[in-house]
């Protein structure tokens, strides 16, 4: 894989799951009641559990800003992100589609779906194709081109995690 788009997307992924592990450390109470509404026989252990998925989060972020870790934190976050959807493809299979996601953070009323289930498993494969050997010299030209790029990803997701939010508003609207 090219070094540029290799690079493009550990800062994307660097983003994603840093900031997914703050808003677990910082919005505890909030991804202790997603736990708990998600996993009922674990109430006792939903703190605890919260708190190392923050800290597998923050590891995986930190294993891509180190490039001779930077496979194996891909294929760890490709791991994770299928774990994640494959949750939310057991509770949708029974029917519980209402729980909240917390993908979106506190601020959002995000709850699963089949097209979350799909966008999970494309950041899965984006996460196995970081996992590839980069190829290639970076320059400066490179990184600044890895940088627009990681940029655009970003904004992808965030237009995608919009679109997800105003398809499940229209669906309410209709019923």
């Amino acid at each position: 894989m090219p070094a540029v788009v290799h690079d493009a997307l550990a800062l994307f992924f660097l983003w994603l799951l840093a900031g997914a592990a703050v808003h677990k450390l910082r919005h505890h109470a909030y991804y202790t009641g997603i736990v708990r509404a998600w996993l009922p026989a674990g109430e006792a252990m939903a703190p605890m559990l919260v708190r190392l998925i923050a800290a597998v989060e923050a590891g995986l972020a930190a294993g891509l800003m180190i490039p001779p870790a930077r496979t194996a934190a891909f294929l760890g976050t490709a791991l994770l992100l299928a774990v994640y959807a494959l949750a939310m493809l057991g509770r949708l299979a029974v029917g519980q589609g209402d729980l909240r996601c917390g993908c979106a953070g506190p601020a959002s009323d995000l709850r699963i779906s089949p097209a979350l289930v799909a966008r999970n498993s494309l950041l899965t494969l984006l996460a196995l194709a970081g996992g590839m050997p980069s190829t290639g010299i970076m320059t400066a030209e490179t990184a600044a081109v890895a940088v627009i790029m990681g940029l655009f990803l970003i904004v992808m997701y965030l237009c995608s995690e919009q679109l997800l939010r105003n398809a499940q508003q229209l669906r309410l609207l209709r019923s």
